[in-house]
């Protein structure tokens, strides 16, 4: 998945909003059947696609994406900062750094 990421931010680089946004949705896609919905890789594709929706003006559809990667971030993460997704390996910190990310993001 990391070179669709890749792939899905040349293309948002080169003003290919619209290939990017194809390119962020089919990696949601591949992440939701393989890794579930709720998984902190579905957090980053959903802050990929908010961020597209966010450059291309469409603010109200960049604001669904951000709250739904909340929604995901708060599910994985109790408030201590416990986490309760099941790769608990690495989980953690990533859910950490995704909520860091998500709170600094002036909506």
């Amino acid at each position: 998945l990391p070179i669709m990421d890749s792939l899905g931010s040349a293309y948002l680089d080169a003003g290919m909003h619209d290939d990017a946004l194809r390119t962020f949705r089919r990696t949601l896609g591949i992440v939701e059947q393989t890794l579930g919905e709720g998984s902190i890789e579905a957090v980053t594709q959903l802050c990929n696609i908010g961020q597209v929706y966010h450059m291309k003006g469409r603010v109200n559809e960049a604001v669904k994406c951000y709250i739904d990667a909340i929604d995901i971030v708060e599910g994985l993460v109790d408030g201590d900062g416990t986490d309760n997704s099941d790769n608990s390996d690495d989980g953690t910190a990533s859910s950490l750094h995704t909520t860091r990310y998500l709170q600094g993001l002036q909506l």
